[in-house]
Order: structure tokens, then sequence, then C-alpha cells
């Protein structure tokens, strides 16, 4: 019975890994992934459709617009004055009417879905270069862990090497038991950090799997490619260009529908001049069917249409007022956004270039740990320098290669945060429209 388990046990694996995908990923590929399958983007999209559709349907009300009505009516009774009045009336209307001049209700009306759709195109491209912000973190994220798993196994194993060099001094007589547990303990200790390192890569590589909507089946190889810092970079212009990035161009989009809203706002309260032509047939007959029929009309009519409607109450000057209110806002929230954006980018560039300085300086420090550590175990070794010595040379090279690690993986997120703050319309991570 256990066997069949095992069986069945191995044949669901089988089945699994069957279905499942491998990927191997590097930068370029975890942003096409993201652009791809990221349901943000996805929505993002669709919200840009429903402006299209929102565009096309101010654009129809330039076009006439057909009307049909038909209805059968029978009335019972005496005195009506009306010929045929107790007759089965078959009646119906077919009218085309076409607007000429609305004081700027269609025209406003197709102002603020055109501007409408824009606003969705730069949120369609904003919202692409976040996701794709956010993928680069991950990846950023998945390689940083997968450095901790190697700095802390190396820790380990420089543990074992200390551990040797302690059992070739014990041999010679020129060591305490004492000293050996104390070894053993510094030994077990390195072990569960390399452990916990572990853990955490496997849940970086399922936050990004997650992110790119791969199945957790799918195995994940994501190329080794160094957290290098970047060079340095002129960044001179680059508070001229904020000028032009997506996100004051939503803001200044912004400013324009609340114009064109206050404009419709304002047309509401004058009247409407339109044409119209219509056809009427009118049938009226003894049965409802199959009777005499006592009366045949059939009229056609055409004329001019004027109508304006007018609230007592002042509703259409306070929805005026409204929205010039909405204008002031929004011309307030650019003038914030660019002050915000301008702090935002001048601290995040003092920030990269701190960490470039700071990278400098821990990747000398590594360098000298490391000679360090070596001369202390060959010293360890002859006698030369004591067990808490050995020791603190190593974890002090541990402790320089984590901190190096981590100021290289907050280089990359800092610069992924300038690029994001800096991106602008023509970029390559256009919404794919």
């Amino acid at each position: 019975m256990k066997q069949l388990k095992y069986l069945v046990a191995a044949a669901l694996c089988l089945i699994s890994s069957a279905y499942a995908a491998n990927y191997k990923l590097d930068e370029n590929k975890v942003i096409d992934l993201a652009i791809k399958r990221n349901e943000t983007i996805g929505i993002a999209k669709e919200e840009l459709d429903q402006a299209q559709e929102a565009l096309s349907s101010a654009n129809s009300n330039y076009f006439p617009t057909l009307s049909i009505t038909a209805g059968i009516r029978k009335s019972d009774g005496e005195g009506n004055f009306v010929p045929y009045g107790y007759d089965w009336n078959h009646n119906g209307t077919i009218q085309l009417t076409q607007p000429i001049y609305t004081f700027g209700k269609i025209s406003n009306g197709k102002s603020i879905a055109e501007s409408a759709k824009r606003i969705s195109e730069l949120n369609t491209t904003s919202t692409n270069a976040q996701v794709i912000n956010v993928a680069k973190q991950l990846y950023y994220r998945v390689l940083f862990n997968e450095e901790i798993v190697k700095i802390t196994y190396d820790s380990y194993k420089n543990a074992l090497k200390n551990k040797k060099a302690l059992e070739d001094r014990v041999s010679y007589g020129r060591i305490s038991r004492n000293d050996n547990i104390k070894m053993q303990a510094d030994l077990a200790s390195r072990k569960p950090n390399w452990i916990i390192a572990k853990k955490n890569l496997k849940n970086a590589v399922l936050d990004l799997k997650n992110y790119l909507a791969l199945d957790y089946e799918d195995e994940v190889e994501v190329l080794s490619t160094p957290l290098r810092p970047k060079k340095k970079i002129s960044t001179t212009n680059d508070l001229n260009k904020l000028e032009e990035t997506v996100d004051i161009k939503i803001l200044k989009e912004n400013i324009r529908l609340a114009d064109f809203s206050v404009e419709l706002a304002k047309s509401q309260r004058l009247p409407d001049l339109g044409v119209y032509v219509s056809y009427a047939p009118t049938l009226a007959k003894t049965d409802l069917f199959a009777g005499e029929t006592t009366h045949d009309q059939k009229d056609l009519t055409f004329g001019v249409q004027f109508s304006f409607d007018w609230d007592l109450g002042g509703s259409k000057n306070s929805e005026v007022a409204i929205k010039r209110s909405d204008y002031n806002i929004a011309t307030l929230k650019l003038k914030q956004m660019k002050r915000e954006i301008r702090t935002q980018y001048l601290k995040l560039k003092q920030d990269y270039e701190g960490l470039q300085e700071r990278y400098d300086a821990e990747d000398e420090a590594v360098e000298l740990a490391s000679s360090s550590y070596k001369v202390a175990l060959s010293s360890f070794r002859s006698g030369g320098v004591s067990q808490l010595q050995l020791n603190d040379s190593e974890i002090q090279l541990t402790q320089n290669r984590l901190s190096l690690a981590q100021t290289k993986l907050q280089i990359q997120i800092t610069r992924a945060e300038m690029d994001r703050l800096l991106t602008k319309t023509s970029s390559r991570n256009k919404g794919g429209r």
C-alpha cells in the first residue's frame, strides 16, 4: 500500500513538472514579462479603451438622432368629439433630429472626452513605468538575496577553516578543550544565518514570480548578473527634464480638462437649436386587425426647434462655480507637484551620489578585511593570534561584505526610482498603443 502511495505521488509530481515552464530571467526579460503579464498594465489598457469609447460617444452627438415610436389605442364610451375616436387607432412616428447649434455643449463635450483619453494614455505610460520600476526592484532583491546566501555560506566555510586550524593546534597541545568548545559554538552560530538567507531568497523569488504572473510550479533561474553600481552620471539637465515627465503632463492635462468642464457648465445655461423631420402614419379600424379601415392618415412634418430650460433655484450657476473651483484645485496641484517632484529628485540624486561614495569605501574595506582574515588565519595556525582575534577578523569580513551588498542594492533601487521620475511619454515603456 505504501509503495502504491509513493507511485501515485511520483506520478503527480511528474504531471506537475510536465506543465511547469522554465524561465531564465535577466533584467530585460523581467521587464518584458512585467509589461506583458502584470494585471495592472492590463487594467490601464482597459481604462484607455473606455476613454476611447467615451470619445466616440461624444463624437456621435454631431450626428442626427433617429427615434421611432408605434402604438395601438382603443377608447370606449360616448360623446368623443374626435373623429374615429372609438375605433382602433394604429399610429407611429419616425423622427430625425439634427442639432444645428448648441452653444458649445457638443464641442466642449468632445474636448472633455479627448482630454480624458489623453489622461488615460498618460496614465498608461505612468503605470507601465511604475510596473517596470517594481519589477526591477524585485529582480534586484533576488540578486541581493543570492549574494547574501553566498556570503553566509562563505562565512560558514570560513568557520570550518577556523575549526580545522584549531584542531591542528589542539593536536599539538597548544589549545585548551574549552577553546575548542567555543569554536564549535561559533561554527554552530553561522549555519542559521545561511539557512535564513536561503529562506529569504526563496521568498524573493516567489515575490518576483507573483508580480510577473508566473505559476507557482514554474522554474525560475535568475541569471547571476552581479549587482554592480552604475558609473556616475551627469544630472545637470535632469531638473529641466522634470517639466516634460509624464507625472507633470498628467497634471497639466487635468487643468485642460477642468477648463473644458467650466465651458461645458456655462453652455448648459444656453439654449439648443436644431432641425427635425418626422413621418407619422395613423390608421383607424373598426376592429383590431381585420376590421374596416375608417381613416388612413400619413403626415410628413419638418421644422426648426428651439429649446431652453432654466432652473429658478440657480443650480446651473452653482455648477459653473464648482467647475471653476475644480480648475483652481488642478492648478494648485500642478504647482505643488512640480515642487514635490523636484525635491524628491534632488534627494534621490544626493542619496545616489552618497551611496556611490559609500560603495567605494566599503569595497576597499572588504578587500582589506579579506586580507586581514587570511593573515589572521595563517597566524592562528602558528599561534601568533588568539581565537578571539581570528573570529573577530572573520566576522568583520562578513559584516563588510553584507554592508557592501546592501549598498549595491540601494544604488540600484535609487537609480530605478530616479528613472521612474524622469519617465517621458516618448520612452520605450509607453503603453503598447
